[in-house]
């Protein structure tokens, strides 16, 4: 599966304050994550509306998806509505 996200990883443009080295997406993920334990949803929810980097959010989104956080599900909507805002337009 490895080399399945390195190339999906690859063909993603780099979003907008995204150097691509993977620093942002683990900031992110760690802070909401803090958030989240701290039993701070709303803190979390910010963090993620606040966010202008699409790659961190997909990192963001696949970590709660399989944390095990009781709270975890509560934010995959906001990082899938925050995905559809920063999605490029044709």
């Amino acid at each position: 599966m490895g080399s399945i996200r390195g190339s999906r990883r690859a063909a993603l443009p780099a979003a907008a304050g995204h150097d691509n080295d993977n620093g942002g997406a683990m900031t992110l993920t760690m802070d909401v994550l803090d958030r989240l334990h701290a039993a701070d949803p709303n803190a979390a929810t910010e963090l993620v509306q606040d966010s202008a980097d699409a790659v961190a959010l997909i990192e963001l989104l696949e970590m709660l998806w399989n944390c095990g956080i009781p709270r975890a599900p509560q934010l995959l909507e906001p990082v899938l509505q925050r995905l559809l805002q920063l999605r490029p337009t044709d």
